[in-house]
């Protein structure tokens, strides 16, 4: 049984997949001498299985015409597939015999799963969710989730695109817990003020709310960072601004939407981490929907801006989730009685500092009491604030296009 290398391979998965024989040898495709080998017919396994991890028989899912005597879209077999991958160092030699091999081909025509579904990289929810803001900014706001057809299921109107979005960050397991003891934090400009109080570094009276990325004015959240450093971005200090930093303590686990974490880069096909679904459709919207709910934007821009924010925000606030379904003991899915609950609050990446977090709590003044009264149900305890000086800021910049 002939052998391939690893230097047959520029894909970084199938090169380790031969390594891990632990076979030394020479290659009977590229001509290596000593190098590490393995079975062609093993090799050729795992790369099917990778392939199939992208790509389906199209007899699953795809029309056949009959009297056509085809397919109605079109399809490609194993070798055409391997051929057109670009897992092979070529540089060197002449791949098409491996390919032959690798493919085992019986003339199978396969196609990407999710044949009729969009595009890979192209997932709906982009489209809709660009609808959904292009429909609060200019043409209804207040009236978005209203239908006079509750059972539709067209998931561009603004109702069920909420719904399916709420649906997706919990099945996702999106909604993570913050849990007592950790420490949040809080900044305001010092404009000549003396000694700050509680009630001036926790969240606003209603009547100083103003227009935020997450709340209109008039209702009163609490917006806060995960570092200090973050929340003196987050005022848009300048050089030789003092910044007053409040402390807070978690008293209680508050149930949050985790929009913070970093997506990893794109997993190839043939990992056993890959998923078609999750790489080709949640992992692009979620790239595009966390980066805009995130932007930088200018405070004249704020009023319009905002809204599309505000409304999901004001959605999500009041959606009901339920509990996913949980392992028992004995590891297999059951069923326990879904137990509902709302969120308090949401997580996002900093749009002023590389690396920082933003928290926003739905809850106004009442979210805190200082260090010396007793919580009754307040979510966080004050403790201090520090005065901190603006000495330099940073600007790191990109070229997005060339005139």
């Amino acid at each position: 049984m002939p052998n391939c290398c690893d230097r047959c391979f520029s894909e970084p998965l199938i090169k380790q997949f031969i390594e891990a024989s632990g076979k030394r040898g020479n290659c009977d495709y590229c001509g290596n001498t000593d190098v590490p080998i393995n079975d062609v017919d093993e090799v050729g396994e795992f790369v099917r299985e990778g392939v199939l991890r992208y790509y389906e028989d199209a007899a699953n899912n795809v029309h056949y015409e009959t009297a056509e005597g085809g397919y109605t879209m079109s399809t490609d077999t194993m070798t055409e597939i391997l051929s057109d991958l670009d897992i092979f160092d070529s540089s060197h030699f002449d791949p098409g015999d491996l390919v032959d091999d690798l493919a085992d081909d019986d003339g199978t025509g396969y196609v990407r799963q999710d044949p009729y579904g969009p595009l890979p990289g192209e997932p709906e929810e982009i489209d809709d969710w660009n609808q959904f803001c292009e429909t609060v900014r200019n043409s209804r706001r207040f009236t978005a989730f209203l239908t006079r057809d509750e059972s539709s299921h067209d998931e561009s109107h603004p109702h069920q695109f909420m719904q399916h979005l709420a649906a997706f960050f919990n099945n996702a397991f999106m909604i993570a817990s913050i849990g007592a003891g950790r420490r949040l934090y809080r900044a305001r400009l010092m404009r000549g003020e003396g000694r700050l109080r509680h009630e001036d570094i926790t969240s606003p009276p209603i009547t100083e709310t103003r227009n935020n990325r997450m709340s209109p004015a008039g209702i009163s959240f609490f917006y806060g960072c995960l570092e200090p450093e973050t929340s003196i971005a987050e005022v848009r200090s300048s050089v030789g601004d003092r910044v007053a930093i409040g402390e807070f303590e978690v008293l209680r686990d508050l149930r949050i939407l985790d929009l913070s974490q970093p997506i990893e880069g794109s997993i190839s096909i043939f990992s056993e981490d890959y998923s078609f679904s999750y790489e080709e459709y949640v992992k692009p919207f979620l790239r595009h929907f966390v980066a805009d709910i995130a932007k930088p934007i200018r405070p004249h821009e704020a009023d319009i801006l905002y809204v599309p924010t505000q409304v999901f925000t004001e959605f999500i606030r009041f959606h009901s989730f339920q509990e996913p379904f949980m392992p028992n003991v004995f590891g297999d899915q059951t069923a326990r009685i879904p137990e509902s609950f709302n969120i308090d609050g949401i997580m996002f990446p900093s749009s002023l500092r590389s690396g920082g977090t933003n928290i926003v709590l739905f809850r106004g003044p009442d979210i805190s009491v200082s260090c010396h009264a007793h919580p009754r149900d307040a979510w966080l305890r004050y403790y201090r604030y520090s005065i901190h000086e603006v000495r330099s800021i940073t600007y790191t910049a990109a070229r997005v296009r060339r005139r």
